[in-house]
């Protein structure tokens, strides 16, 4: 719980910023709703123990309602 990631439009961390989010005690995070396309979520704050991740993840939301999930962060 308490990790903070942001989510930028497009394929890297140069699109604009549209969503912080921060996972809650069950390690899961909900962000606004997204128009499709694609994304790029990237931790910007590890919580308390835990070392913070510095690779990128890339997402496509394809249809409304898509959950994407991002594991062994």
């Amino acid at each position: 719980a308490g990790n903070v990631f942001e989510i930028y439009e497009g394929t890297d961390t140069n699109g604009n910023l549209v969503d912080t989010i921060t996972t809650d005690a069950n390690g899961t995070a909900k962000s606004r709703n997204l128009p499709l396309g694609t994304y790029t979520v990237k931790e910007i704050e590890a919580s308390e123990g835990f070392v913070l991740n510095t690779d990128t993840w890339t997402v496509e939301i394809e249809y409304a309602g898509q959950a994407v999930e991002i594991t062994n962060v």
